[in-house]
């Protein structure tokens, strides 16, 4: 049915065939998807190249490396020009340059308004692209919604701050004696501190500098989805 919606599949369990040619199978496919061999062979071509990979096209597929597999692969999925695109773990196996060309490709199909779904352990990739998540341990969800909405939340009350020329011991010490503060903690870049739910930025910036410290940088913090996950993973392990 032309009028059908059509639907790209990339398994985590690689499908293609390890001794045949690769532009041969791949047309295979996009006829099986319904494209005529005239259509099926420009979209082959198209996408070897989108590649880098039209110099292999006659090669046998077990002749490439695991991320040019991995390419073809998704080639495959895309070569029909599919509605909804549902990539399982298409980062496998890619150097970080790979990783640049999917991503490129992921963020063209976002534009042409396609639906990506997408199941990866790799928690800034989905950062990157998704706007509602899923987040699944040993198969229960613990925690489902926009993307922005959840890390708002979470992020719900906390602030990255950095001071000029105040040494961690000192830094600590000044911030305990604001009433304004639950704790504060850092990482490589700031120290992140939380604050009572009636605070607003103005009163903890004078708080800060009522207590003689100079800010260097202020903003709003946000956990990243990794962080996000451990935390509902370790809340849910606790209560149980």
């Amino acid at each position: 049915d032309p009028h059908a919606v059509k639907v790209g599949y990339l398994p985590e369990e690689r499908g293609l065939y390890n001794k045949e040619p690769i532009a041969e199978q791949l047309r295979y496919f996009g006829k099986l998807k319904g494209l005529t061999s005239k259509a099926a062979e420009a979209s082959v071509d198209a996408w070897l190249q989108r590649f880098d990979l039209y110099e292999t096209r006659k090669q046998k597929l077990e002749t490439l490396s695991k991320g040019n597999q991995q390419k073809i692969q998704i080639a495959q999925a895309l070569l029909h020009n599919p509605d909804i695109i549902v990539l399982d773990e298409p980062f496998s196996g890619l150097d970080p340059l790979n990783a640049q060309i999917l991503k490129d490709i992921i963020n063209d199909e976002i534009q042409k308004n396609k639906i990506v779904i997408f199941s990866s352990h790799q928690m800034s990739m989905v950062e990157e692209f998704c706007d509602e998540i899923t987040l699944i341990d040993q198969g229960r969800i613990i925690l489902k919604g926009n993307l922005n909405t959840i890390k708002q939340s979470f992020g719900a009350h906390k602030y990255r701050l950095r001071v000029k020329d105040v040494s961690d011991t000192e830094f600590y010490q000044r911030m305990n004696r604001l009433d304004e503060v639950i704790a504060c903690t850092q990482d490589k870049e700031s120290y992140i501190c939380e604050v009572k739910d009636h605070v607003n930025t103005t009163m903890l910036l004078q708080s800060i500098m009522q207590v003689g410290m100079e800010v260097e940088l202020f903003m709003p913090y946000y956990p990243s989805l990794n962080e996000i996950f451990i935390m509902k993973v370790r809340e849910h392990d606790e209560a149980n």
